[in-house]
């Protein structure tokens, strides 16, 4: 028992630990880590085989033995534990930080704000401004606007007409849409909206747990922008459509 009063009178403060093994120069700590760990799985191999450096006294119980080392074990090891910690930490906040920031107070979105992108979509809500993975988009179709038909593998969708009138197309249903109405469709469900006949445009806001779909808008809308001069074919959003995943066209319009 005197041995082990003496080893841990030996023993080096926290501070010192982590110096050491920021330096380098633990070696012989990480030899008795080892010992411990060996002594605590096999106490019997070690019962009667530790002698006091000092005195040459057999040690008298396993259990102390190992009860010993591994608190060493354990107190020489904190400075590197810690330290490993506060890398995983900080490798863990640089990832972080590629994402985008939530809204945890979230925000207020004005009159004439959000993101702007062809085919009259303007984003007024996705995980670029701080959802986690909603989308509310606004469209607004002019007298001809219309979507293709299409389908959405990923979740329901959910339509609000704002103003102006036209069409929507559920499944095999082509029913009149006005102000007010809202249109409910389920995963999977063909649909399409359309003002064919009405000078008024048509606008209609939607929501979905989709942040693919506005992925999919803007891949079109950086398509058509970089090459004004040539009109994106029906071929082309579909593409768009499949290798994004926003959603699966049925019929082009």
């Amino acid at each position: 028992m005197r041995f082990v009063k003496q080893s841990l009178v030996r023993i080096p403060g926290k501070a010192e630990c982590a110096r050491r093994c920021r330096s380098n120069v633990g070696r012989h700590n990480n030899r008795l880590q080892r010992t411990a760990l060996r002594a605590a799985a096999e106490p019997e191999r070690y019962a009667g085989t530790m002698r006091s450096r000092t005195s040459g006294v057999p040690m008298k119980s396993a259990a102390v033995t190992s009860t010993a080392l591994v608190a060493l074990a354990l107190i020489l090891g904190m400075g590197c534990g810690r330290d490993r910690s506060a890398s995983a930490t900080r490798e863990s906040r640089s990832s972080a930080q590629d994402a985008p920031e939530p809204a945890v107070n979230g925000f207020i979105l004005r009159t004439g704000q959000g993101e702007f992108l062809q085919n009259g979509i303007v984003v007024k809500a996705s995980p670029t401004s701080g959802t986690e993975r909603s989308i509310l988009v606004e469209q607004t179709f002019p007298k001809g606007g219309t979507t293709s038909l299409h389908l959405h593998e990923q979740g329901d969708e959910l339509f609000y007409v704002v103003s102006g009138r036209g069409t929507a197309t559920l499944g095999e249903l082509t029913d009149e849409i006005g102000p007010g109405d809202v249109i409910f469709i389920p995963r999977n469900a063909v649909h399409r909206i359309k003002n064919l006949t009405h000078d008024e445009p048509l606008r209609v806001v939607f929501f979905m747990d989709s942040p693919e779909l506005v992925e999919e808008f803007r891949a079109i809308h950086e398509r058509v922008t970089s090459d004004p001069d040539r009109p994106i074919t029906p071929e082309e959003r579909a593409a768009i459509s499949e290798r994004i995943g926003g959603s699966r066209v049925v019929q082009a319009p």
